[in-house]
C-alpha cells in the first residue's frame, strides 16, 4: 500500500536489494562459463560475507546454539539454492527463468501463512493476482515469437 504518509527511507533498502539481485543474475551468467559453480559459491559468499561485515558488527550479539543450528541450515539451504541456479543458467537464457523468480512471491505468502500464520493484505494478492499472469502471459508470447522465428 505505498503512499507519501507512511515512507521510511530505509525501504530503500529492499529496492537495493533487489537490484543487487538482478545484477547477480546477470553476471552469474557471463561467468557461468568461465568459472565452475563451486567457485562461483564462493565468491557469492565472500563478496557477501565482506559487504555485511561492517553493517553486521555494528549491531553483533553471539547467536545461540539453537540460532547457530539455523544459520547453518540457513547457509546450506541458500547455498543448494544458488547451486540449482546455476546450473538453470547454465542450460538456459536467464530471461527464460524470469517468469520461475515469480514463483518466490507466491512461496512467501505460502511460508508467511503456515509458518507465522501471517495473512496476506489483500494488495499483496491483488498484486500477485496482476504479477504472476501477465508474467506467464509474456513468456507464452515469447515462446510463440521464437517458434514461429525457428519456422
Amino acid at each position: 500500500r505505498p503512499s507519501t504518509a507512511a515512507f521510511d527511507p530505509r525501504w530503500l533498502s529492499v529496492l537495493g536489494s533487489a537490484l543487487l539481485f538482478a545484477g547477480l543474475d546477470v553476471l552469474n551468467k557471463v561467468f557461468i562459463g568461465k568459472e565452475s559453480f563451486w567457485a562461483m559459491i564462493f565468491y557469492t559468499a565472500a563478496i557477501t560475507a565482506i559487504l555485511a561485515a561492517v553493517p553486521a558488527a555494528l549491531v553483533w550479539t553471539a547467536p545461540t546454539a539453537m540460532q547457530l543450528g539455523l544459520l547453518i541450515v540457513l547457509g546450506g539451504g541458500a547455498n543448494l539454492l544458488l547451486f540449482c541456479l546455476l546450473k538453470a543458467f547454465s542450460l538456459v537464457d536467464v530471461s527464460a527463468l524470469a517468469p520461475y523468480r515469480y514463483l518466490e512471491l507466491l512461496l512467501s505468502i505460502l511460508v508467511g501463512y503456515i509458518f507465522f500464520a501471517e495473512i496476506p493484505a489483500t494488495s499483496t494478492i491483488a498484486g500477485a493476482l496482476a504479477i504472476v499472469p501477465a508474467t506467464a502471459f509474456i513468456t507464452w508470447k515469447e515462446q510463440q515469437s521464437m517458434n514461429s522465428k525457428e519456422k
